[in-house]
């Protein structure tokens, strides 16, 4: 009879392999694999991505001239990282204010996420 960890200290590993239906273990998170970034994108296009649909209506490279020549600074010496490019920064407001999302979650969504 299944005595659990206290009584036979092999703990759920063992019930899920000798006493199944009686505990079942829970799959560890895989990572992505070598073609599941190359699945997920044309899933989420298939499925009506909003953001694929924001992008056939909006000309963005309309907006790069006057971003560039607002955020145009001159370097303070040489070295350092380079800037973001302000399209993409620019394009990343308008997804926040779309959705309605803090500065937080949307540093958590694009780390998260493909798609955005």
């Amino acid at each position: 009879m299944y005595q659990g960890r206290a009584g036979n200290g092999r703990g759920s590993a063992w019930c899920s392999r000798y006493a199944p239906g009686r505990l079942t273990r829970r799959r560890a998170a895989q990572p992505l694999g070598l073609l599941d970034v190359e699945l997920r994108a044309p899933w989420l296009e298939a499925k009506g991505n909003p953001l694929s649909r924001l992008d056939a209506v909006i000309d963005w490279e309309s907006f790069r001239p006057p971003l560039e020549q607002a955020l145009a600074k001159p370097a303070k010496g040489p070295g350092g990282r380079p800037a973001n490019d302000p399209l993409k920064m620019f394009k990343l407001l308008a997804v926040q204010r779309y959705y309605n999302l803090s500065d937080e979650q949307t540093e958590y969504q694009v780390t998260d996420r493909l798609s955005f």
